[in-house]
């Protein structure tokens, strides 16, 4: 009953960096992000090549629920599915460990990753960042498989870094606004030289 409202909300909300979905494997976004590089290499003086990887931590446990919904209602997700996967995250639960069980305790923040909608809902955080940068950025390539995020370009060398790094802080500020963390030690930048690096 959900899967066709989800499949025709996913249509309306395609965008070309997402990727996770039928031909849009992880798979096949590392080949195109390779294949770009490579195109960048052979072209030795003219153009460099440039790509940031943004780790979050704790990815689905930090979503907040109104961040949900503020996304939900900018990019026309069905409401009704929503209000069904929120209480799912919602429900009381307990944590054990061996014998001992904790108190009854209700989440208030977190999507329960390998849930049947946890990728869509990463998706509705994600998206508004993400487009908010292309926004700005027109000539840098992002790439979003649920919520890992590749940022590349090929360009000129001198130019590069800037544009690069701009992407990266709009990215950044969204998803600090939406109290959620990159990773300090996890982001990493790859590069077509060392000096570019």
């Amino acid at each position: 009953c959900r899967r066709e409202v989800m499949l025709k909300w996913e249509s309306q909300v395609c965008r070309p960096y997402l990727f996770a979905g039928k031909g849009k494997g992880a798979d096949v976004a590392a080949w195109k992000q390779a294949a770009r590089a490579e195109h960048a290499a052979i072209q030795k003086n003219t153009t460099a090549y440039a790509q940031a990887l943004l780790d979050l931590v704790k990815a689905f446990e930090r979503v907040q629920h109104y961040q949900l919904v503020r996304a939900a209602r900018k990019l026309g997700y069905p409401m009704w599915i929503l209000r069904l996967s929120i209480a799912t995250y919602r429900m009381p639960r307990v944590v054990r460990i061996g014998q001992v069980v904790s108190y009854v305790q209700r989440a208030t923040r977190g999507i329960t990753a390998g849930s049947g909608f946890a990728t869509t809902g990463m998706k509705l955080v994600m998206i508004p960042i993400v487009d908010e940068a292309v926004e700005q950025y027109k000539h840098v390539g992002p790439t979003l498989f649920v919520d890992d995020l590749s940022v590349e370009a090929v360009g000129p060398f001198k130019s590069l870094p800037n544009v690069i790094a701009g992407f990266v802080k709009v990215v950044a500020k969204g998803i600090i606004e939406s109290e959620m963390e990159l990773s300090a030690t996890k982001c990493i930048c790859h590069a077509s030289t060392d000096a570019l690096g």
